[in-house]
């Protein structure tokens, strides 16, 4: 029963930083979409989580009784894993509840999933959602609609992001009553996305902006957040901007912030994508996509979707200091024909074992979508 699931439970190439690659055994569980119009659900973008007992819970953007997206489970019965859907979207009218889940869930400890959708709500802006089983069956709670007021200052359309809490960095559970953290690609004061904050009390959830990107000229504090932050156990938030920053030219090529939690939150930019450009290839990496991950002694690993030596992808780290943190890119993607080793980690975002390796999922097939991000959003 020890088998790796990643978001379509069929990985494509595996890429390994630090202590180099260790033997795994590949194996399909599920196939997607094996009925037609997909009531089990198609394309999952997002790695699955596991519960205390060992089954995986995840999301598929499409298909479902709506063909809106779902939320499936995957159970093992001692000889076979079984895959079911759970919730399907888009159950109200205009889809109220919902539509299109890009991003992963984060489970409670009393087993609860708790989850965004791209858009459904208000305005199409997308909604933040808890599913909360009740013996055989699960109840869905709708916690908040983006895009509630005229633009959109609360944000709008979380692409490929998952929520985060206080401790997520450091593998802890979520308590289910501490805020979530999370972003959105789209809306906020700018219109370049925010980072928001959703408190529970009471029984209900209260959203506010942690940080409106795009707040100063050229958008040098970052701006289009893909998917999703990463917070340590003191509360600080961590993440990366697909756009803006201080590159080779303006609105270009990505910030690595953080916000340290106080009194007041404090934006600091710890690293501007093609700091270290050779002509238009950014050698440090360029379009941060995937959410940052932080060790056990806070240094920042990650990925970005293009540059690198062979223009292809990058691993990095970075060594948190304000704004004196040091980049060091520690793998360049594709330097062999035909890329045996992946690429363009697009949304790729790492683990990390005990003994220090990491894994993620380089997608060679993304190209002209992680270059067409600096001009529009995905559909």
């Amino acid at each position: 029963m020890n088998k790796i699931f990643t978001a379509a439970l069929a990985a494509a190439a595996l890429g390994f930083c630090l202590h180099g690659a260790y033997a795994a055994t590949y194996a399909v569980e599920h196939n997607f979409c094996t009925k037609a119009n997909c009531p089990d659900g198609s394309q999952p973008d997002a790695a699955p989580v596991a519960d205390a007992a060992g089954n995986y819970y995840g999301t598929t953007v499409h298909g479902g009784s709506k063909d809106s997206g779902t939320i499936y489970r995957m159970s093992f019965n001692g000889t076979a894993w079984k895959s079911s859907v759970i919730h399907s979207f888009c159950l109200k009218t205009d889809c109220a509840d919902g539509n299109a889940p890009q991003g992963g869930l984060v489970i409670d400890t009393a087993g609860n999933l708790y989850g965004m959708t791209t858009a459904g709500g208000y305005n199409d802006g997308g909604v933040v959602y808890e599913l909360s089983p009740n013996g055989g069956k699960w109840t869905y709670t709708l916690l908040y609609k983006f895009c509630k007021k005229m633009s959109c200052p609360d944000g709008q359309h979380p692409y490929f992001a998952s929520l985060s809490y206080q401790g997520a960095a450091t593998g802890a559970a979520y308590d289910g009553t501490s805020p979530l953290y999370g972003t959105t690609q789209m809306g906020g004061a700018n219109g370049g996305g925010v980072v928001f904050q959703l408190t529970p009390s009471g029984g209900a959830w209260t959203e506010s902006t942690v940080h409106d990107f795009c707040a100063l000229a050229n958008c040098i504090d970052g701006g289009l957040p893909f998917a999703g932050v990463t917070v340590d156990g003191s509360g600080n938030i961590f993440g990366a901007a697909t756009l803006g920053g201080v590159g080779i030219e303006e609105d270009c090529c990505g910030v690595l912030f953080e916000l340290k939690h106080g009194a007041h939150w404090t934006y600091t930019s710890l690293h501007n994508f093609c700091s270290d450009a050779v002509g238009e290839v950014c050698l440090d990496g360029q379009g941060a996509i995937g959410a940052p991950m932080l060790d056990a002694m806070g240094n920042i690993y990650g990925t970005t979707g293009l540059g690198g030596s062979y223009n292809e992808g990058t691993v990095y780290k970075v060594v948190p200091n304000g704004d004196k943190s040091k980049l060091t890119t520690l793998y360049s993607f594709c330097p062999k024909t035909n890329c045996p080793d992946g690429a363009l980690p697009w949304a790729g975002a790492l683990a990390m074992d005990a003994s220090g390796t990491c894994t993620g999922r380089p997608r060679k097939a993304v190209r002209a979508a992680a270059r067409s991000s600096r001009s529009a959003a995905p559909s």
